[in-house]
Protein backbone atom coordinates (compact mmCIF):
# COMPACT_ATOMS: atom_id res chain seq x y z
CA UNK A 1 0.00 0.00 0.00
CA UNK A 2 1.47 3.60 -0.09
CA UNK A 3 0.68 6.50 1.99
CA UNK A 4 0.48 10.24 1.53
CA UNK A 5 0.69 12.85 4.27
CA UNK A 6 -0.52 16.05 3.31
CA UNK A 7 1.68 18.64 5.48
CA UNK A 8 -0.54 21.55 4.85
CA UNK A 9 -4.08 19.86 5.84
CA UNK A 10 -2.36 16.90 8.11
CA UNK A 11 -3.90 14.17 6.59
CA UNK A 12 -2.40 10.89 5.66
CA UNK A 13 -4.57 8.75 3.00
CA UNK A 14 -3.71 4.73 2.83
CA UNK A 15 -4.02 3.51 -0.72
CA UNK A 16 -4.05 -0.41 -1.99
CA UNK A 17 -1.50 -0.29 -4.80
CA UNK A 18 0.39 -3.69 -5.90
CA UNK A 19 4.11 -3.80 -6.67
CA UNK A 20 6.62 -6.73 -7.75
CA UNK A 21 10.36 -6.84 -8.11
CA UNK A 22 11.13 -7.49 -4.90
CA UNK A 23 13.72 -11.19 -4.47
CA UNK A 24 16.53 -11.98 -2.41
CA UNK A 25 19.69 -14.16 -3.03
CA UNK A 26 21.90 -15.79 0.00
CA UNK A 27 25.01 -17.71 0.47
CA UNK A 28 27.05 -19.19 3.22
CA UNK A 29 29.94 -21.44 4.00
CA UNK A 30 30.53 -23.40 7.31
CA UNK A 31 34.28 -24.56 8.04
CA UNK A 32 34.30 -26.44 11.51
CA UNK A 33 37.54 -28.76 13.04
CA UNK A 34 39.89 -29.01 15.47
CA UNK A 35 43.30 -28.28 15.63
CA UNK A 36 45.23 -30.48 18.26
CA UNK A 37 45.84 -33.80 19.41
CA UNK A 38 43.48 -34.25 22.33
CA UNK A 39 40.80 -32.14 20.50
CA UNK A 40 40.54 -29.24 22.54
CA UNK A 41 40.92 -26.71 20.74
CA UNK A 42 37.77 -26.06 18.02
CA UNK A 43 37.71 -23.39 15.64
CA UNK A 44 34.20 -22.24 13.96
CA UNK A 45 33.69 -20.25 10.72
CA UNK A 46 30.69 -18.65 9.22
CA UNK A 47 31.20 -16.70 6.05
CA UNK A 48 27.52 -15.44 4.09
CA UNK A 49 26.75 -13.18 1.54
CA UNK A 50 23.29 -11.62 0.73
CA UNK A 51 21.33 -9.58 -1.58
CA UNK A 52 18.02 -7.97 -1.02
CA UNK A 53 16.68 -6.43 -4.35
CA UNK A 54 13.94 -3.77 -2.60
CA UNK A 55 11.16 -2.31 -4.37
CA UNK A 56 8.63 -0.14 -2.47
CA UNK A 57 6.83 3.52 -2.93
CA UNK A 58 7.53 6.68 -1.50
CA UNK A 59 5.96 9.65 -1.70
CA UNK A 60 7.58 12.76 -2.87
CA UNK A 61 6.36 16.56 -4.19
CA UNK A 62 6.30 17.02 -7.41
CA UNK A 63 4.44 20.00 -8.57
CA UNK A 64 2.77 21.13 -5.08
CA UNK A 65 1.47 17.43 -5.05
CA UNK A 66 2.26 14.57 -2.93
CA UNK A 67 2.82 11.52 -5.57
CA UNK A 68 3.71 8.05 -4.69
CA UNK A 69 7.07 7.22 -6.89
CA UNK A 70 8.55 3.67 -7.31
CA UNK A 71 11.89 3.07 -4.98
CA UNK A 72 14.40 0.35 -5.42
CA UNK A 73 17.23 0.07 -3.16
CA UNK A 74 19.92 -2.18 -3.64
CA UNK A 75 21.21 -3.91 -0.14
CA UNK A 76 24.47 -5.94 0.62
CA UNK A 77 25.51 -7.67 3.53
CA UNK A 78 28.53 -9.78 4.01
CA UNK A 79 28.56 -11.52 7.68
CA UNK A 80 31.30 -13.13 9.16
CA UNK A 81 31.67 -15.01 12.46
CA UNK A 82 34.64 -16.45 13.69
CA UNK A 83 34.73 -18.87 16.82
CA UNK A 84 37.53 -20.14 18.83
CA UNK A 85 36.47 -22.70 21.97
CA UNK A 86 38.80 -24.49 24.44
CA UNK A 87 37.99 -27.25 26.73
CA UNK A 88 40.37 -28.03 29.71
CA UNK A 89 38.71 -30.75 31.89
CA UNK A 90 35.57 -29.20 33.18
CA UNK A 91 36.34 -25.28 32.03
CA UNK A 92 35.21 -24.23 28.72
CA UNK A 93 36.41 -20.68 27.05
CA UNK A 94 34.82 -19.45 23.89
CA UNK A 95 36.48 -16.48 21.95
CA UNK A 96 34.26 -15.07 19.41
CA UNK A 97 34.10 -12.15 16.48
CA UNK A 98 31.29 -11.17 14.14
CA UNK A 99 30.74 -8.59 11.95
CA UNK A 100 27.83 -7.70 9.64
CA UNK A 101 29.06 -4.81 6.49
CA UNK A 102 25.99 -3.52 5.55
CA UNK A 103 25.85 -1.49 2.04
CA UNK A 104 22.59 0.03 0.61
CA UNK A 105 22.02 2.13 -2.65
CA UNK A 106 19.68 3.17 -5.02
CA UNK A 107 19.41 5.99 -7.95
CA UNK A 108 17.06 7.78 -6.32
CA UNK A 109 17.20 11.31 -5.59
CA UNK A 110 17.94 12.53 -1.73
CA UNK A 111 18.92 8.65 -1.32
CA UNK A 112 21.43 7.86 2.06
CA UNK A 113 23.90 5.50 1.15
CA UNK A 114 24.68 3.21 3.85
CA UNK A 115 28.61 2.28 4.00
CA UNK A 116 28.57 1.04 8.01
CA UNK A 117 29.61 -2.14 10.26
CA UNK A 118 28.45 -4.02 13.32
CA UNK A 119 31.17 -5.45 15.24
CA UNK A 120 31.21 -8.16 18.07
CA UNK A 121 33.45 -9.24 20.07
CA UNK A 122 32.92 -11.52 23.18
CA UNK A 123 34.64 -14.11 26.04
CA UNK A 124 31.93 -16.99 26.99
CA UNK A 125 33.19 -19.28 29.61
CA UNK A 126 31.98 -21.48 32.60
CA UNK A 127 33.34 -23.90 34.61
CA UNK A 128 33.87 -24.84 38.87
CA UNK A 129 35.02 -22.33 41.05
CA UNK A 130 35.23 -23.00 44.31
CA UNK A 131 33.11 -24.87 47.71
CA UNK A 132 30.96 -26.51 45.03
CA UNK A 133 30.32 -23.11 43.30
CA UNK A 134 30.45 -22.76 39.41
CA UNK A 135 29.98 -20.25 37.20
CA UNK A 136 28.80 -19.33 33.66
CA UNK A 137 29.78 -15.58 32.27
CA UNK A 138 29.96 -13.47 28.96
CA UNK A 139 31.57 -10.65 28.36
CA UNK A 140 30.43 -8.70 24.94
CA UNK A 141 31.34 -5.41 23.64
CA UNK A 142 28.58 -4.59 21.01
CA UNK A 143 30.21 -1.71 18.53
CA UNK A 144 29.00 0.31 15.00
CA UNK A 145 30.46 2.03 12.39
CA UNK A 146 30.16 3.67 9.52
CA UNK A 147 26.03 5.24 9.76
CA UNK A 148 25.01 8.59 8.72
CA UNK A 149 23.49 9.04 12.17
CA UNK A 150 25.91 9.71 14.74
CA UNK A 151 23.88 8.44 17.72
CA UNK A 152 24.00 4.77 15.72
CA UNK A 153 27.75 4.95 15.87
CA UNK A 154 28.30 3.68 19.70
CA UNK A 155 29.89 0.75 21.86
CA UNK A 156 27.89 -0.79 24.04
CA UNK A 157 30.15 -3.39 27.20
CA UNK A 158 27.66 -5.94 28.55
CA UNK A 159 28.52 -8.46 31.10
CA UNK A 160 26.44 -11.42 32.25
CA UNK A 161 27.30 -13.53 35.03
CA UNK A 162 25.37 -16.19 36.65
CA UNK A 163 26.79 -18.42 40.24
CA UNK A 164 24.99 -21.76 41.18
CA UNK A 165 25.21 -24.16 43.77
CA UNK A 166 23.61 -28.02 44.28
CA UNK A 167 22.95 -28.78 47.62
CA UNK A 168 22.26 -31.89 49.55
CA UNK A 169 23.57 -35.71 48.30
CA UNK A 170 21.28 -36.08 44.93
CA UNK A 171 21.99 -32.48 44.35
CA UNK A 172 18.34 -32.12 43.70
CA UNK A 173 18.28 -28.13 45.22
CA UNK A 174 20.40 -25.67 43.18
CA UNK A 175 20.77 -21.86 44.22
CA UNK A 176 21.49 -19.53 40.99
CA UNK A 177 22.05 -15.83 41.20
CA UNK A 178 21.95 -14.60 38.16
CA UNK A 179 23.02 -10.74 37.02
CA UNK A 180 22.41 -9.64 33.36
CA UNK A 181 24.45 -6.32 32.38
CA UNK A 182 26.39 -5.75 35.31
CA UNK A 183 28.05 -2.71 33.84
CA UNK A 184 24.41 -0.71 33.19
CA UNK A 185 25.28 0.13 29.48
CA UNK A 186 22.35 -2.20 27.54
CA UNK A 187 20.36 0.23 25.54
CA UNK A 188 16.69 0.10 25.91
CA UNK A 189 16.22 1.59 22.31
CA UNK A 190 16.70 -0.58 19.30
CA UNK A 191 17.53 0.93 15.70
CA UNK A 192 17.03 -0.63 12.45
CA UNK A 193 17.97 0.60 8.90
CA UNK A 194 16.07 -1.66 6.45
CA UNK A 195 15.79 -1.01 2.85
CA UNK A 196 13.65 2.09 2.55
CA UNK A 197 14.34 3.91 6.09
CA UNK A 198 14.64 3.77 9.81
CA UNK A 199 12.78 2.15 12.46
CA UNK A 200 13.55 3.06 16.31
CA UNK A 201 11.97 0.73 18.92
CA UNK A 202 11.75 1.57 22.43
CA UNK A 203 11.57 -1.62 25.10
CA UNK A 204 9.74 -0.85 28.24
CA UNK A 205 11.88 -3.02 29.94
CA UNK A 206 14.57 -3.56 32.88
CA UNK A 207 18.35 -4.22 30.71
CA UNK A 208 19.98 -4.65 34.55
CA UNK A 209 18.43 -6.49 37.38
CA UNK A 210 19.50 -9.76 39.25
CA UNK A 211 17.89 -12.56 40.43
CA UNK A 212 17.80 -15.60 42.75
CA UNK A 213 16.93 -18.73 41.27
CA UNK A 214 15.64 -21.72 43.36
CA UNK A 215 15.19 -24.93 41.83
CA UNK A 216 14.33 -28.62 43.27
CA UNK A 217 14.84 -31.23 40.63
CA UNK A 218 11.65 -33.76 41.61
CA UNK A 219 12.31 -37.67 40.60
CA UNK A 220 9.05 -39.31 40.24
CA UNK A 221 10.43 -42.85 38.77
CA UNK A 222 11.25 -45.96 41.26
CA UNK A 223 13.24 -48.67 40.94
CA UNK A 224 11.59 -51.92 39.56
CA UNK A 225 11.44 -54.90 42.07
CA UNK A 226 13.17 -57.90 40.59
CA UNK A 227 10.81 -60.55 40.43
CA UNK A 228 12.03 -64.71 41.49
CA UNK A 229 12.97 -66.44 38.78
CA UNK A 230 11.32 -69.48 38.20
CA UNK A 231 12.76 -72.96 38.78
Amino acid sequence: STTIYDRSTGVTTYQPRNINGNWNASTRFKFERTVDKKDRLLIKQTVGLTYNHNVDYITETVNQIATPIRSVVHNYQVEEQLRFDYKYKKYNVSLRFGADWKMQNSDRQNFSRVNAVDLRYGVVSNGPIAWGLEYDTSLNLFSRRGYNESSMNDDHLVWNLNLSRAFLKSKALVLRLEAHDILGQLSNVYTVINAQGRTDTWYNSMPRYALLHVCYKFNSMTKKKSEPKAN
